[in-house]
């Protein structure tokens, strides 16, 4: 499914709650998490090729930013954190 929506767990209250969607629809993306704030790279959207979009959201304003695009468009793919930087 196309989701732009978004939820957080909270394990001490063991309920979810909903926080700012995304900017598009989209499936096949990635996440990782980086200094504080989650990074989503590339995806799909239901009309699209592989997107190029990164974006980052900052739980402490509940709000997501676009940052500069990857080079190529990407989906179904892998992330990960290491030495400061993101793979």
């Amino acid at each position: 499914t196309y989701l732009s929506t978004c939820e957080v767990f909270n394990p001490v209250t063991n309920s979810w709650s909903s926080i700012a969607p995304m900017a598009e629809q989209k499936i096949g993306f990635k996440a990782v998490t980086y200094n504080g704030k989650i990074y989503t790279f590339g995806g799909k959207t239901i009309s699209s090729e592989p997107l190029k979009t990164v974006q980052m959201y900052d739980p402490a304003t509940n709000s997501w930013t676009t940052l500069t695009n990857m080079p190529t468009g990407r989906h179904v793919f892998e992330t990960a954190v290491l030495d400061g930087r993101i793979y």
